[in-house]
């Protein structure tokens, strides 16, 4: 062992520069790994702050089916269970408040609690002053806080008959991150509100139950006890949000390691094999000496181990440096602060050392098979055209079996499952072998102009890259991973936005009362001279478990409840399956509904004239399908105005039933949204500002839709951006490898440049020529890493029909193509570029007596 191990040091500290490089290039894989892992754990961190913050430390909640009042007397029966350790009520309500001194005058939502019991099961997050402690105080939110022009101190007034009720503001709640529409909201304590609304009933119940108590179990027999119409439900603590999110991030990390640590791997492995081959003549000395298989072998796997083990070290915590940075530059993202995940950071540096002794294991094996005799002659000796061949067929096969691996499969699960363990690796693992065949194609094409283009002899590069196909294309495969990842980020998202959100078609203007819209508010709205018409909307959410990845995601489906005729005038619908004119008078009768595109692609045993049954406290209510319609924009303005509601929920799938159904099903007539078409003169300002003065003051949102849809399309661009500029730090990754191979080329060809320079070639003409094998690399991993990225692209997309039921198109956006094709080829030559000067630079004498090996 202490034989490999010196041997081992010694062919590190033989070629500092290259080693260096190596280091880097698997430092920066871990890096990017443990910032990603960093990364995710801070987002779940915060995202667990802010769902305790915002829904508290609650397992159960006692609502009204349709979020109206109940009674109070429901509070003893839920205290009398042993197993609740506390129940805080809940109420809400408009309350007009008035600024004494300014007159300035606001009705925001007011919740009412019992300071006892409520702050055991929610921290309030304030950014001025405390939490209310009695019945004459007050919180606002910033919202309301601007609107009446009020600081911690001021005292309001609440509008009413009888005596004025005074409240002294005692704090300024913090705006929350995850809403995209700030809502007026106070916090008063439950005898204040009572006594400003004159009513005692209560909008919800708080359960905190003991530990180790069944949440669910406890809800079912807590539920046979209520009135009808009133439920109890487990929180998104329970249920949601949380437990799922970290399942699905902790796939996301494995991943993003998978592919990054595959990169690296294949990094090291071409950087070996290079030394390895440069090495032979060395190698066959020491074996000629006395050592052995083992010894040879041994010191090559050390030579990975320790290039993984140093990468690590390095990369580890620059990565969490990385993370820590973004956690101070973004502390409303992350307010948790930055999370150190312990086991995923010893995946971070185990998959370093890992991918050290991958890709030192071929070379190591090579360098050991290999007899003294022929050791000496392996730099004349040709990549055999069988070796070749081999490879090829190789790639072919990985490509191959991702294809049918996502293409055959109907079942959208085992599609996903297989694809992550199995046809990712395959793909990636066949698009690396195929990079040989694909730079001897690519040299045959580009070497003959491109060597006139760099003034080079004829011949020259084309048979300086057919005579180390493998070295040149294997640098190729290690330099695609970035560009893969780039066209894929465009081209999956481009998809989204153009066959998905471009298609959503919204009314001009929507209107969402957050405690609902009364008949006398419509009405207002109706006579407004800008206003054709309006529609009322109710979004009752149902469950189903027709989508998403089984353990990681559950969607939620919304009953969307309209007035047939006038929706159908305002909103333009896609007809994918059944016939508006059956269908309308069909939901015009009752027990009758349309359904999205996406429950016909993503469910068997759907379709036209079949049931679909919605269960409510436990009675099925059957609705005959009579219609399938392409529109998800209703879904998007209800998480557009209500995001905090739907946070843990995700709904992204409707059914449409009619309003009459909504209140035979659920007993409500409650209206959540109108939608309101609006004449073309009228601007979306002067709108919105008419159409919040018509409905006075409350707790109102009003937007226009075709603002809600640029905003969607503007995030879903940022998060592109932010997934490109990932995948140049790939790119980089990779150009740290070509910068090995480059330099690595150099030492073993400097008797070669040497001769060159003695018989009167210019210094410029050996760097010139190494310019062009850069070239040809770089266009080789252009040319896989676009093909590997459309065919992920390609499996992106199919997983969005199988588990989305979302319907995409293969687009390649080529402006982003060619962009990506620039950043690589220009990253790769920035990087050598020093290396090309210093070798044009070294005297003839120098190099032909600087031989290594």
């Amino acid at each position: 062992m202490r034989a490999a191990w010196r041997l081992s040091t010694n062919a590190l500290g033989g070629r500092r520069s290259r080693t260096l490089l190596l280091i880097a290039a698997v430092a920066m894989s871990t890096a990017l790994v443990s910032s990603v892992a960093c990364a995710l754990a801070s987002l779940t961190e915060g995202m667990a702050f802010r769902v305790t913050s915002a829904l508290g430390r609650a397992d159960l909640r006692v609502k009204h089916v349709a979020e109206e009042r109940f009674d109070a007397s429901l509070l003893e029966v839920v205290r009398a269970d042993p197993r609740v350790l506390t129940a805080s009520p809940l109420s809400q309500g408009a309350l007009p408040l008035i600024v004494p001194e300014s007159g300035a005058m606001a009705s925001p939502l007011a919740q009412g609690i019992d300071p006892a019991t409520e702050y055991e099961l929610t921290t309030p997050e304030l950014d001025a002053g405390r939490a209310i402690a009695g019945d004459g105080e007050i919180v606002l939110n910033a919202a309301s806080a601007e609107v009446l022009g009020v600081s911690v101190g001021d005292t309001l007034e609440v509008a009413r008959f009888g005596d004025p009720i005074e409240l002294t503001v005692v704090g300024i709640e913090a705006k929350r991150a995850i809403e995209l529409v700030t809502k007026p909201v106070v916090t008063v304590s439950l005898s204040a509100l009572e006594a400003a609304t004159g009513k005692t009933d209560l909008s919800e119940i708080k359960i905190a139950l003991a530990d180790g108590t069944d949440a669910r179990a406890v809800a079912d027999e807590l539920a046979a006890g209520m009135p009808e119409n009133v439920m109890v439900q487990t929180t998104e603590r329970v249920t949601s949000g949380i437990a799922t999110n970290v399942r699905a991030n902790e796939f996301m990390f494995l991943l993003a390691s998978i592919l990054s640590y595959i990169g690296s791997a294949f990094i090291v492995l071409t950087g070996m094999t290079t030394n390895v081959v440069e090495r032979q003549r060395e190698l066959a000395i020491l074996r000629s000496i006395g050592a052995t298989r083992t010894q040879i072998a041994s010191s090559q796997l050390m030579v990975g181990a320790l290039l993984g083990a140093l990468g690590a070290c390095i990369g580890l915590p620059l990565g969490i440096a990385l993370a820590g940075t973004l956690a101070i530059a973004l502390p409303d993202r992350l307010p948790a602060g930055l999370a150190l995940p312990p086991t995923e950071l010893s995946i971070a540096f185990a998959g370093a050392v890992l991918a050290g002794l991958f890709g030192a294991a071929v070379p190591a094996i090579n360098a050991a098979r290999t007899s003294p005799l022929r050791s000496f002659g392996m730099r004349a000796q040709r990549t055999s055209a069988r070796a070749i061949v081999v490879v090829s067929i190789l790639g072919v096969l990985g490509v191959l079996s991702q294809l049918v691996i996502v293409g055959v499969p109907d079942d959208g699960q085992v599609v996903f499952w297989a694809y992550a363990l199995f046809g990712l690796p395959a793909m990636f693992t066949g698009y690396f072998f195929l990079a040989v065949p694909v730079a001897i194609g690519v040299a045959m094409l580009v070497a003959p102009p491109l060597s006139r283009i760099l003034r080079l002899p004829g011949g020259t590069l084309k048979n300086t890259i057919l005579a180390t196909p493998m070295r040149h294309g294997f640098t190729a495969g290690a330099l695609m991973v970035g560009l893969a990842m780039m066209v894929s980020i465009w081209t999956n998202g481009r998809a989204v936005l153009n066959d998905w959100i471009a298609s959503i078609e919204f009314p001009d203007a929507f209107v969402n009362g957050w405690d609902g819209i009364s008949a006398e508010q419509r009405a207002r709205i109706d006579s407004l001279d800008f206003v054709t018409g309006t529609v009322a909307i109710t979004l009752q959410r149902v469950e189903s478990s027709a989508f998403g990845v089984a353990g990681i995601r559950d969607f939620k489906t919304t009953f969307v409840a309209f007035e047939p005729e006038p929706f159908f005038e305002m909103t333009n619908l896609h007809w994918v399956a059944g016939d508006p004119d059956v269908a309308i008078p069909r939901l015009k009768e009752g027990g009758a509904v349309l359904v999205a595109q996406e429950f016909l692609v993503a469910r068997d045993g759907f379709g036209i004239g079949d049931t679909f049954t919605i269960q409510r406290n436990g009675e099925p209510f059957d609705f005959e399908i009579v219609g399938a319609v392409s529109s998800p924009g209703l879904d998007l303005v209800n998480k557009y105005f209500d995001i905090g509601k739907e946070y843990a929920n995700q709904a992204l799938h409707s059914v449409f039933g009619s309003r009459d159904d909504l209140a035979r099903v659920f007993g409500s007539e409650r209206i959540n949204l109108l939608q309101v078409g609006l004449a073309d003169n009228v601007s979306d300002a002067d709108a919105t500002e008419q159409l919040r003065a018509a409905l006075g003051t409350g707790p109102f949102v009003v937007g226009s839709g075709r603002e809600i849809k640029q905003g969607i399309i503007d995030v879903g661009v940022g998060s592109m951006r932010v997934a490109t500029a990932i995948a140049i730090a790939a790119m980089f990754i990779g150009c740290l490898g070509v910068g090995n191979i480059v330099m690595a080329g150099i030492d073993a060809r400097r008797f070669e440049f040497g001769v060159l320079r003695a018989v009167g070639a210019r210094g410029t003409l050996v760097g010139r020529l190494i310019l062009g094998e850069v070239i040809i690399i770089a266009l080789t991993a252009c040319v896989i890493g676009t093909l590997m990225g459309i065919q992920g692209s390609w499996a992106g997309i199919r997983l969005h029909e199988l588990l989305a039921g979302i319907r995409l198109h293969l687009r390649p956006p080529t402006e982003m193509v060619l962009l990506g094709w620039g950043v690589l080829t220009t990253l790769t030559v920035v990087i050598v570029l020093p290396m090309l000067i210093r070798v044009s630079c070294t005297k003839p004498r120098e190099l032909l007596f600087s031989v290594k090996g």
